[in-house]
């Protein structure tokens, strides 16, 4: 008997960043991937290596290198804004935190 594939397999097979995001198998070799090897694919591809969702940097010129991207409410200087905050951004870079970007914290903390 011939067994029905599933809805998810459809939905994955159409979307390929969806494959990508949710899976950690590699179909191709049947390998089963662990968090350092998505996270390296991801990086790879100029993508944010938590979420995978938004695109953190650039290729540079001739596309040798990759370049920091910034996206108002995507990206800050490379660093995804859907995992982290402004205010985590602008630390984990060394930057200085304004009173705006602490309160945007703490007033996300509170709620």
């Amino acid at each position: 008997m011939k067994r029905a594939k599933s809805r998810n397999r459809k939905f994955l097979a159409a979307d390929p960043t969806a494959q990508d995001r949710n899976s950690s198998l590699d179909e191709a070799t049947g390998h089963v991937r662990n968090t350092e090897e998505i996270s390296e694919k991801r990086k790879k591809k100029g993508k944010c290596p938590k979420c995978g969702l938004v695109k953190t940097h650039k290729k540079g010129v001739f596309g040798l290198g990759w370049t920091k991207d910034t996206r108002e409410g995507e990206v800050y200087k490379g660093i995804c804004l859907r995992c982290n905050t402004l205010y985590q951004a602008k630390l984990t870079l060394g930057e200085a935190v304004g009173t705006d970007d602490r309160g945007s914290i703490l007033g996300t903390m509170q709620m």
